[in-house]
């Protein structure tokens, strides 16, 4: 006689697997918050709140190890939207104090994920908050919503203000205004299916979140030595208008920097409004279900962990460890993944799920039998990062381990990331054989690089690689990256 809880077990899991083999989505949202660490988030087990991007890992997979290819946004965008290294797009012109400096873009000749879509017939659209996101030419085949200073053409068309206040949002606070724009591309039903990508700039430097919080930091900080303005101005190199806050960062008293942390999670908490403005804006028009949902950064921040601020110069995990979460049609719902991932894995995914040929080669690996529940861990492999804006420095993960070492080959260091997540005792001294064969793994990586960037010089058109190089130097000196 037939086992009946057995049964119902079955039974359950059946109807599990056809779920996760149902439709395809029609649609998909990819959300990208700059300069957000993934330990900051509550649902990684930080302090700023996120009910809204929780709420979507609850629907669907939070993977709790992901990292960025690169510590900051030009090559983090290449790796996130082509499935490759950005090493193999790498160029080098001379930096401030007349240094190498690695930049990153891609041919007009090459064949990507935009394109592929929109020949597929989707409208394939972006609102770029960020401008460095724009520089590598990855972007191709997207329409641009939000218009730069040099870009004419219609205006932007964005929701009214009554509009935005019926999902959740203030257009008056901080990237309101182009979320609005995001969200009259989402309301706008007569379009046929969409690939919608927006980058919010926020929490990047200078932390400056919406005034009540603020105020309320400020009355919870205490006397400081500085007036609170001071530390709203504090930005990256490359925003040029403000103080920098290396500058200032070795007089830092550890009452400021708690301050300055404390600006951070705000700015993520409201990050975290605008994206549930726009998940509101998703289910008003029905199109929830039919939507997968991407959220991820492009890199995290530091607050003097290990001595630095801000990041694009060190590959700790506070630096390189982002958040990703993936929720929408056929994806599993509440699962938590804990080996290591990476971006050059996303194009991948999204190949795989959508069955798009012609891209690649890869140096990622899809995702989507761990979502789709045909898997609960991902193979275990390397995951290469680089690009420090120096380029001074690499790592290699591999299951708990990782190992950083200088480019020149100088000095590495080995860290046990589950017995030492905070990276503090180096193990290199102690396991060479682990540091060993995550050099040769390195190394390989490195060869594989030099292969396609070689083919990829060698193709024809060398007018429009030349051309794409000299725009994106430009930017990037308008932007404050180069001399």
């Amino acid at each position: 006689m037939p086992d009946p809880a057995r049964t119902l077990a079955l039974t359950l899991s059946a109807l599990t697997l056809a779920a996760c083999a149902g439709q395809p989505p029609k649609n998909v949202l990819f959300l990208v918050s700059d300069a957000l660490r993934a330990d900051a988030m509550s649902c990684y087990g930080g302090a700023a709140r996120t009910p809204n991007l929780c709420g979507l890992a609850d629907e669907g997979v939070l993977f709790e190890r992901a990292y960025a290819n690169a510590p900051w946004t030009l090559p983090s965008v290449v790796a996130m939207f082509t499935g490759t290294y950005p090493l193999q797009h790498r160029r080098t012109v001379q930096g401030r104090a007349g240094q190498p400096l690695p930049f990153y873009f891609l041919d007009q000749s090459e064949h990507l994920l935009g394109e592929a879509l929109a020949e597929r017939g989707f409208a394939v659209s972006a609102v770029l908050e960020n401008a460095v996101a724009r520089q590598p030419h990855v972007l191709q085949g997207f329409e641009s919503l939000n218009r730069t200073r040099r870009e004419t053409g219609p205006a932007p068309v964005r929701v009214s203000d009554q509009q935005a206040a019926r999902y959740g949002l203030e257009t008056g606070e901080s990237g309101g205004a182009l979320i609005a724009i995001s969200m009259a591309r989402l309301l706008d039903a007569s379009r046929r299916p969409f690939f919608h990508l927006h980058w919010i700039d926020d929490p990047h430097a200078p932390y400056k979140p919406p005034d009540q919080p603020r105020d309320e930091a400020v009355r919870a900080a205490g006397e400081l030595p500085q007036d609170p303005a001071f530390y709203y101005r504090l930005g990256h190199q490359n925003k040029a208008s403000r103080r920098h806050l290396r500058d200032v960062a070795p007089s830092l008293t550890p009452a400021e920097i708690d301050f300055l942390e404390r600006l951070y999670l705000l700015e993520i908490e409201s990050v975290d409004r605008r994206i549930g403005a726009l998940l509101r804006t998703l289910e008003a028009t029905g199109q929830r279900e039919s939507t997968l949902i991407v959220f991820t950064s492009d890199h995290g921040e530091e607050f003097g962990q290990h001595g630095g601020f801000l990041h694009d110069h060190a590959l700790w995990d506070e630096v390189i460890r982002v958040p990703l979460i993936v929720a929408g049609p056929g994806v599993r719902r509440g699962h938590r993944v804990r080996q290591p991932v990476s971006h050059v894995d996303l194009v991948p995914t999204l190949a795989d799920i959508f069955e798009i040929e012609g891209l690649g080669p890869f140096q990622g690996d899809s995702l989507g039998p761990v979502l789709h529940g045909r898997r609960d861990e991902p193979a275990t492999r390397h995951h290469y990062v680089s690009s420090t804006i120096t380029h001074d420095a690499e790592a290699m993960i591999h299951g708990r381990y990782k190992l950083i070492a200088a480019t020149d080959g100088s000095r590495v260091a080995l860290y046990d990331l589950e017995a030492d997540p905070l990276e503090q005792n180096d193990l290199a001294p102690t396991r060479a054989a682990i540091v060993a064969e995550l050099r040769q793994a390195m190394e390989s990586v490195h060869a594989e690089n030099q292969r396609a960037w070689e083919e990829r010089y060698q193709r024809d058109h060398p007018e429009l690689r030349d051309e794409a190089a000299e725009e994106t130097e430009k930017n990037l000196r308008d932007l404050g990256y180069l001399n």
